[in-house]
């Protein structure tokens, strides 16, 4: 990768040739760099850990193109997505749920933060749905804090998606300032069984 070019190469850490973890975090990350990131997938098939650290970064639909992209091609276990405050819009979720669908049998974890961006039901159902045929996953985290525009169409689709998966052990949902209701919050606490070692969702 072009490290010094993107201005960011303390941030990007290759702990081993299967974890890679770029904390780009408040950086001036654009989709120009997503374009280097993408390179550096695109040679590093082994990856089973996959952390990108995205948020409050300029990086737009474009750059998350690139990302998604690669993403087919990884043979990952953990991913981890940060793209909170960043200028994305559904494009992105349909993006990366189109690629999802060739990765979802092969995940176990998964962390998705879209904290204070404009992506609304149509893109987080469409991501949701990406992953529903594969109820495989041991952790789920969803951060949709801040997302004015997310209501119960999307919840209704996560409270079905932790409802069928019977693998699930540790499920962490932010829903803060969102436009889901409470009615539905306590429909997924509901889910709750002793299958599960934490089960947090935070909502007000």
């Amino acid at each position: 990768i072009n490290a010094e070019y993107m201005g960011i190469s303390e941030n990007i850490k290759v702990h081993s040739l299967t974890h890679l973890d770029f904390k780009l975090k408040s950086t001036n990350l654009n989709d120009e760099g997503c374009i280097a990131i993408a390179q550096v997938l695109r040679f590093s098939k082994a990856i089973t850990n996959l952390f990108l650290w995205l948020c409050n970064t300029a990086v737009t639909d474009l750059g998350i193109s690139y990302l998604a992209s690669q993403l087919p091609f990884l043979n990952l276990q953990n991913l981890n997505l940060d793209l909170g405050k960043t200028q994305i819009s559904d494009q992105s979720l349909i993006l990366l749920s189109e690629s999802f669908r060739k990765i979802g049998q092969r995940l176990s974890k998964f962390w998705l933060s879209l904290e204070d961006t404009e992506v609304t039901d149509n893109g987080v159902t469409a991501f949701i749905k990406s992953f529903i045929p594969y109820p495989f996953l041991v952790q789920l985290c969803l951060n949709l804090s801040l997302c004015a525009m997310i209501s119960d169409e999307s919840a209704v689709l996560i409270a079905y998606y932790l409802g069928i998966s019977k693998r699930l052990k540790s499920v962490y949902l932010d829903f803060r300032e969102s436009g889901i209701s409470r009615c539905i919050v306590n429909q997924m606490l509901a889910i709750k069984t002793r299958q599960h070692s934490v089960f947090e969702i935070l909502y007000n």
